[in-house]
């Protein structure tokens, strides 16, 4: 047989096997308490919202406004994205948001079982099941690992803690959503963003509006990953594991590195073969982090908790790169492994093949939502 024909079907066969062996991950993201409260659906769609921001960080000196505003900034760009209108006015707003979050150092005795115990508290209305569904298969896969392993320690941790309320201009509270989570790290806005989604993610009007996100400069590829990308483990509100391009890396032979010298180790630079246009690099790592919705590669729709289908998922969204006047639709599939997902594949793609991915989704939604339908 010809050696090139051959080198190219062993090539084709290994990949095969490789993704035969995707599995559900069990090495799970520790996930914060949260608590939803009142009904969501009662606020109205593309109306106007005065946010009110109110912070404490006692283990630190400085009452921080900066700290306020970047919660502001991530606060109004998650509600924009869900067709609401932020005002800078209280008197034009149809309700009024109140942001409260606090930060505190504890001395903490920590026992451990081989599981971590998880409260969560939420309200099962028609929006949000994609995190539900996220949370639920989480804590399933938690108490699968039950071990007899027993160790205390004490140790210095920060409790930070976030409250979201939304009430009428007459002070009526119509919903309220609460998450509290334990760090080692001292600044809240480490996880401020990804908590701050799975609370909003109980709102109507979700992936309304497309968003815009900058694109990255061609030969600047290798820039963006070592600054963003290498090292980091990403996670969001659809899937209760880890996401990372790191299990694409190789420094065998063979490897292409974009963008790279001769002379700079596999260690320095970024595998990015798992993605057709690096432009659209910074739209992916968004995505992987605010989709809220993930959909198995063969979905069970009876039963959602099903842990054998969450080895292969796709998620997908539809973003502005840069300046363009027209959105691109981004698809990324994500293969399991024990320590969690690794990005296979993130495109560009048609609006034929976006349309079958949205088909798909929302098969999936109505799916989760008649699961989570148990009430008369």
């Amino acid at each position: 047989m010809n050696k090139p024909i051959f080198k190219t079907i062993l090539i084709t066969l290994s990949a095969i096997f490789i993704y035969s062996c995707a599995t559900t991950p069990v090495v799970q993201v520790p996930q914060p308490w949260t608590r939803s409260m009142g009904d969501p659906q009662l606020i109205e769609h593309n109306t106007t919202i005065y946010l009110n921001i109110i912070g404490n960080e006692e283990h630190l000196l400085l009452d921080n406004s900066l700290v306020d505003r970047k919660i502001y900034k991530i606060i109004e760009n998650q509600l924009m994205r869900r067709n609401f209108t932020i005002t800078d006015n209280e008197q034009e707003a149809d309700y009024l948001m109140v942001v409260n979050y606090s930060s505190r150092d504890v001395e903490v005795m920590r026992t451990s079982v081989g599981t971590t115990q998880r409260s969560s508290q939420v309200n099962y209305s028609q929006t949000g099941t994609g995190v539900l569904a996220a949370l639920a298969v989480g804590a399933q896969s938690t108490q699968s690992q039950a071990t007899s392993r027993v160790e205390s320690r004490t140790h210095t941790a920060y409790r930070h803690t976030l409250g979201l309320s939304i009430s009428s201009l007459e002070g009526e509270m119509i919903w309220t959503g609460e998450s509290t989570w334990e760090s080692g790290a001292v600044d809240i806005l480490r996880r401020i963003q990804p908590v701050s989604q799975i609370l909003i993610s109980n709102l109507p009007g979700y992936a309304e509006m497309i968003p815009r996100v900058p694109a990255v400069r061609q030969n600047k590829e290798q820039n963006y990953y070592r600054l963003y990308i290498r090292g980091n483990r990403f996670f969001g509100p659809a899937l209760p594991y880890s996401i990372n391009f790191e299990g694409l890396s190789s420094s065998g032979s063979g490897a292409i590195f974009v963008g790279s010298s001769t002379q700079r180790s596999a260690s320095q630079s970024g595998d990015l073969r798992s993605v057709s246009d690096t432009r659209i690099l910074n739209a992916v790592i968004d995505l992987i982090q605010t989709a809220e919705y993930a959909v198995p590669h063969s979905p069970e729709y009876d039963d959602p908790f099903y842990s054998q289908q969450w080895s292969r998922v796709n998620i997908g969204g539809r973003y502005f790169i840069g300046d363009d006047t027209e959105p691109s639709n981004i698809l990324v599939e994500l293969r399991g492994s024990r320590e969690g997902y690794t990005i296979r594949n993130a495109s560009l793609v048609h609006e034929s093949t976006y349309n079958e991915f949205l088909v798909e989704l929302e098969k999936w939604q109505k799916a989760l939502s008649e699961f989570y339908n148990v009430f008369e």
